[in-house]
């Protein structure tokens, strides 16, 4: 019994070297670090980073769910969305938030009012 679901993490594909799974990371982290270039405005800012958490959150809210319970008939392809659409969620906001941090440490790209 494994209680821990290790194989349905998203960071522990990364330790066996999955070169899909490393491909999506990197590009969902830098499609994160472009959309963070964009924006201008502190609103929009504040919404768009928002609207990553609740996602992401709603996300894994239903991937623990259809982790425990997967119907048959529709239930592997919704699993499947979920699953990764939290990926990218997660990883996207990663890339946002750490270009986030890297301009507000450079003093660039500061956001408007």
């Amino acid at each position: 019994m494994n209680i821990l679901w290790l194989s349905r993490f998203l960071f522990a594909n990364v330790l066996t070297g999955d070169m899909v799974f490393v491909t999506r990371f990197l590009f969902f982290l830098l499609l994160g670090i472009n959309i963070r270039l964009f924006l201008s405005t502190k609103r929009a800012f504040h919404i768009l980073s928002a609207g990553m958490v609740i996602g992401w959150l709603v996300c894994e809210i239903f991937a623990d769910i259809g982790a425990s319970s997967i119907d048959i008939d529709f239930g592997i392809f919704f699993f499947g969305l979920v699953f990764h659409g939290g990926q990218f969620f997660l990883q996207s906001g990663i890339g946002f938030f750490t270009c986030h941090a890297v301009c507000l440490l450079l003093h660039r790209r500061k956001l408007m009012e």
